[in-house]
Order: structure tokens, then C-alpha cells, then sequence
């Protein structure tokens, strides 16, 4: 008897594993909210010291969102912001070396995301877009000031993986570079602002390897 009852119970208890098991995984929530933070930087032309972009190293922060219309793939948008470490020897156009420089960066891009996985514990993307980036840089010294803005096309891509640590939290890392295919350069120089075209030497690629996290809703 006892044997028997012992062997129910065992057969119950595979039935309810076994029927838990084939229940399919709930539906990734389609709204998704993130922020990225890490280390960031730029290729670009920096042979001289006049050079217009000798950057070395800095910091991002991002924010965007996106909406998963389907179950491999969602519309979204980031605005992105560097903030890099410059070279002491960068003095802008200013006759004396500066006291005071500042060097950063503005994406702001729609994009589209390709999920591998539909379901899972995992989220891995391939993202590109297209959209409007700027960099700019300042120097100062006390007799004069001056400061320099290349605009143009931005054509980003992006690697990402991301866990489901909860059911409406991802946490993971990106790896996002674009070019920026630039288009007009204005410089200000004691307040006299100019603007000219650009060559292919003020083209430039930005890039970062930040921390994301991502909130979910919907669904």
C-alpha cells in the first residue's frame, strides 16, 4: 500500500513538472526604456595638434527607447552624449595655448533592432539607424576664445546582449560605433561665427562599450 501510494504521489508530482514545463515562456513586453553608461571615444583626424579632433578617451551617457512590434524585431530611438578627454597640446586656433578646453559629442537617431531570440533568458540585438550627430570643442585662454561645431549624417550600428533578471528589467553591454558623415563646420572665434562645408578629413567615427539597463513594459 505504502508502495502504491508512494508511486502516485511520484506520478503526480512528474505530471504537474511535466505540465509546468510545457507551458510556453510569457511574451517579451514590447516597451522598452534604457539607459547606458561606460567609456567611450572617436577615430577621427588627429595628426596635428591643431587637429580638430584629438580626442583620447572619455565617458557616454544614453537614453532611448523602442517598441517590439514583433518577436524579432522593435523601432526605437537614442540620444547619446560624449564627453571626451583631450590632449594637452590642443589649443583650437587660439595664438597661445588654452587654459580651458572642452570636447563632446551628440547622436540623435531612430533605429531598427533585429532580437536572435524570441523567448528565452537572453536578448541579443543587432541594431543600425540613421540620424543627426555633432561634435564639438572649445578652448579659452584670457585673451581669447574659440570654438568649433562639425554637423552632419549619422549612420550608427550596434551589437548587444542583455539577461532577464526580472520580469521587466534587462541588464547587459553594447558595443555601438557610427560614422559621422559631416556636412558643415562653424567656427566662432571672439563672437565672429563662420561656417564652410567640410572635407573628408572632418569625417568621423565615434564610438562606446557601455553598461545598459533596460526597463519593459507593456504587453
Amino acid at each position: 500500500m505504502r508502495v502504491a501510494a508512494a508511486s502516485i504521489a511520484l506520478a503526480i508530482v512528474a505530471h504537474a513538472a511535466g505540465a509546468r514545463a510545457a507551458e510556453p515562456e510569457p511574451a517579451r513586453r514590447p516597451g522598452e526604456l534604457f539607459l547606458a553608461l561606460g567609456p567611450g571615444s572617436a577615430l577621427c583626424d588627429d595628426k596635428k595638434p591643431i587637429a580638430d579632433c584629438p580626442v583620447d578617451g572619455g565617458f557616454t551617457l544614453g537614453v532611448g527607447g523602442g517598441w517590439r512590434f514583433a518577436p524579432h524585431f522593435s523601432v526605437g530611438g537614442d540620444l547619446a552624449l560624449w564627453g571626451y578627454h583631450v590632449r594637452d597640446a590642443w589649443k583650437g586656433k587660439l595664438d597661445n595655448p588654452a587654459s580651458e578646453v572642452t570636447f563632446s559629442g551628440v547622436l540623435l537617431a531612430p533605429h531598427l533592432r533585429w532580437y536572435w531570440f524570441g523567448d528565452g533568458p537572453v536578448d541579443a540585438y543587432l541594431q543600425a539607424g540613421v540620424g543627426f550627430s555633432s561634435i564639438q570643442a572649445t578652448a579659452s585662454n584670457a585673451q581669447h576664445d574659440y570654438k568649433v561645431e562639425v554637423t552632419g549624417t549619422a549612420w550608427p550600428v550596434a551589437l548587444g546582449v542583455e539577461w532577464i533578471v526580472l520580469p521587466s528589467v534587462r541588464v547587459g553591454g553594447q558595443l555601438l560605433a557610427y560614422v559621422q558623415a559631416s556636412k558643415q563646420k562653424c567656427e566662432t572665434s571672439d563672437g565672429v561665427r563662420t561656417c564652410t562645408g567640410t572635407t573628408e578629413d572632418e569625417n568621423a567615427i565615434p564610438w562606446r562599450a557601455v553598461a545598459v539597463g533596460t526597463w519593459l513594459f507593456g504587453g
